[in-house]
């Protein structure tokens, strides 16, 4: 009938989609009190050109955002509109245990 979604449940592929030491940030966002700061906006960029290599809206009920990165330098910045903002550097070596880094940012609070 054309309505509706399709759901992939599995696909399979010759060579790997995606090749290098890439490692997935798997980032949390909380407000200083703590809790998940589900409302941020979140951009990512390369510290060494500038550019931006993601901009995405924390999501569920941790406020988690993913993003697949090669190594080096990045700057996340956020913003929530009742949490705060945030600038903080995170580094890629590479190197991280079973390719992915899980780390919590803390927002801070506007000043009144």
């Amino acid at each position: 009938s054309g309505e509706g979604d399709l759901d992939i449940w599995q696909f399979k592929t010759k060579d790997p989609l995606v090749s290098g030491n890439n490692v997935l940030l798997h980032g949390s966002m909380l407000a200083n009190t703590g809790l998940p700061a589900k409302n941020s906006m979140c951009i990512i960029n390369k510290v060494s050109t500038g550019e931006t290599l993601g901009i995405m809206e924390v999501s569920g009920y941790a406020a988690e955002f993913f993003i697949l990165l090669p190594p080096g330098k990045y700057e996340l910045q956020a913003r929530d509109p009742r949490a705060g903002n945030l600038a903080e550097e995170v580094i890629i070596t590479g190197d991280e245990p079973g390719g992915v880094l899980r780390k919590s940012f803390t927002l801070v609070p506007r000043r009144k």
